[in-house]
């Protein structure tokens, strides 16, 4: 029912480097076709051994299962992909979300997230994140990032249920059905990606070569760049709050730093998300200390080496800044 990242490449880095070498982007779509693009790509990084929390994947197949179930003739993602715009497309995908944001989960999956929580009721005090893991995200070039929906700060079984339901439904959002016309997808499911919340001290993005339009006269191919802020890395992400931003030279030698004046960051208190105010003297302070920037820097060359040059990773920093 839940499948942990850990076991999509089980016997670990030469298991993972094999399969791709031996079967290339068809086993790729394979294992996507189950676990969607991004929990695929995160068991990728953690069979190499790098460090990516634990995690726990919903298979898309319980989901089309789901839909099929719960939802009348033509109204599953292709039809509606093709219908996309039309009076009628839009009025079954609006009655689609709704009946699957209300109906309960299946008495199976329930049970599985009731044992998730209890084995990690003293590890997670900031709960779990619900992410999208979209089937799609295995082609090249295609993602569901900012467009699908995600919970984070979800403290209960009960609140990572919602928060399934919520990331289901967002397949049907009109942003979403008209960005998949839009690439010619049509054959799409919805895994969900769980995972326990990091207590971020600081977190961000890490680009480890410069992405579309950032290549130029301050930032040259080689270099890393980073985004980061205190707290929860989602203002980041979004693009929703001020944020510290790092240049790196290939060795790691900081070049460049633009510090902002972060009023707020995003913590998880009382079991739920919450802007708090960040005190006037730690406002102005660099987000990432020179220890996590020499970590990242070091991440991010293993990365290139392993996996590939130009990514775009998030990452958390926990600890006290001497510790972490």
């Amino acid at each position: 029912m839940l499948t942990p990242l850990s076991a999509i490449f089980p016997a670990g880095a030469a298991a993972a480097r094999s399969e791709r070498a031996d079967k290339g982007e068809r086993s790729e779509k394979a294992l996507a076709s189950r676990f969607g693009g991004k929990a695929v790509s995160l068991a990728e990084l953690w069979s190499l051994g790098l460090p990516v929390p634990p995690g726990y994947v919903i298979d898309a197949r319980f989901f089309d299962k789901h839909i099929r179930e719960t939802l009348p003739k033509g109204h599953d993602p292709e039809s509606l992909i093709q219908r996309e715009g039309t009076e009628k497309g839009m009025d079954r995908a609006a009655r689609a979300r709704d009946r699957l944001l209300t109906e309960p989960l299946p008495e199976e999956l329930r049970r599985a997230i009731d044992g998730l929580f209890a084995a990690f009721v003293d590890r997670a005090p900031w709960g779990f994140s619900v992410r999208s893991s979209a089937t799609c995200e295995d082609a090249r070039g295609s993602s569901l990032a900012g467009l699908a929906t995600t919970a984070l700060g979800a403290c209960s079984p009960e609140a990572v249920c919602e928060g399934v339901r919520s990331v289901w439904a967002s397949l049907y959002l009109p942003r979403t059905l008209a960005y998949l016309h839009r690439w010619g997808i049509r054959d799409v499911k919805m895994a969900v990606l769980l995972m326990p919340m990091v207590e971020a001290r600081a977190a961000g993005v890490l680009f480890t070569e410069p992405p579309s339009g950032r290549e130029g006269d301050r930032w040259e191919r080689g270099e890393r760049v980073i985004d980061a802020t205190f707290g929860i890395g989602a203002p980041v992400v979004d693009g929703a709050g001020r944020v510290d931003t790092f240049r790196l030279s290939r060795e790691g030698k900081l070049l460049e730093q633009v510090i902002a004046d972060k009023s707020h960051k995003l913590v998880v208190r009382n079991e739920k998300l919450e802007l708090a105010p960040i005190e006037d003297e730690q406002a102005r302070s660099p987000s990432l200390s020179d220890g996590a920037l020499g970590a990242l820097s070091a991440l991010a060359t293993r990365v290139a080496e392993e996996v590939g040059p130009a990514l775009d990773l998030e990452f958390a920093v926990t600890g006290a800044e001497d510790q972490e």
